[in-house]
């Protein structure tokens, strides 16, 4: 056990504080850097759904890539259309599966569906910039998978793991 002074925990009622969420990026140089975004307090009761709703847009969006993607090769026979719709089939049964064993290696969402999950879990960060969609995006663009690490670090840490800022 550290020597660190701990807080004393007095009542269970009242606001939760924000908290800190470090995510680890690399810099275009290479450089090992961190941004600390500002978590919103839930506990694992209010995250839960948000996070199911998340999930499950994620599977809609797999699944809608899928079924509009084109099935007939113009020199293909009628049996090869079908078997290539059972192996969609098949495939969508196994993304249902893998959003289940972890949603944040499965997702690579788009930019702006990762600004509306950050925006659900973040309410700023430790840096100069105005905490803005348009400066997630640059964040994103500058750092890419930051946004998706928030949503996952966030998420970890209100199920239970608990981060220390140095």
């Amino acid at each position: 056990m550290s020597n660190e002074a701990k807080i004393v925990i007095k009542s269970l009622t009242g606001e939760d504080k924000p908290f800190v969420v470090p995510v680890d990026v690399v810099t275009l140089a290479g450089d090992a850097a961190v941004i600390n975004f500002k978590g919103i307090a839930r506990n694992r009761s209010d995250w839960l759904p948000i996070a199911n709703e998340m999930m499950n847009s994620r599977l809609e969006k797999a699944k809608k890539a899928l079924e509009e993607a084109p099935v007939d090769d113009p020199d293909a026979k009628p049996e090869t259309a079908e078997q290539v719709r059972a192996l969609r089939k098949k495939r969508v049964k196994e993304l249902t599966e893998m959003q289940k064993r972890d949603l944040a290696k499965e997702y690579k969402g788009t930019v702006d569906d990762q600004i509306e999950e950050a925006l659900k879990v973040a309410s700023g960060w430790e840096l100069d910039d105005p905490f803005t969609k348009a400066n997630l995006a640059l964040v994103e663009a500058k750092y890419p998978g930051c946004l998706v690490a928030l949503v996952d670090k966030y998420g970890r840490v209100v199920n239970g793991e608990r981060v220390k800022n140095s």
